[in-house]
């Protein structure tokens, strides 16, 4: 789209037109879309997975949730401490731990 004096807002943005793009140029611009689509589409497929329960045979079927701090990797002697020290339960830790970001 032209503006009033010849000239194109892309122009103005500091941008070109495909046309006016070498090839490089283009096929960079073109895969750093792909990129960017590709990681948004794996991002809203993982957290819809996380948010449904899968269904078999019409039943849905509940997702184990892991129940000790174990379960998530975490040594035995390191998940003694944290329990002795915090004094909360397996599934208070995991709740925190998830919310902070770190399991």
């Amino acid at each position: 789209m032209m503006g009033p004096n010849g000239t194109s807002l892309l122009h103005k943005l500091g941008f070109k037109l495909a046309y006016e793009m070498s090839d490089s140029e283009l096929l960079a611009l073109v895969r750093a879309d792909r990129d960017r689509r590709t990681k948004s589409r794996a991002l809203v497929r993982a957290a819809r997975i996380l948010n449904e329960t899968p269904k078999i045979l019409g039943r849905p079927k509940k997702i184990k949730i892991a129940a000790k701090l174990e379960d998530y990797g975490i040594a035995v002697e390191i998940a003694n401490q944290i329990r002795i020290k915090s004094g909360k339960s397996d599934e208070v830790l995991i709740k925190e731990f998830h919310q902070k970001g770190l399991l």
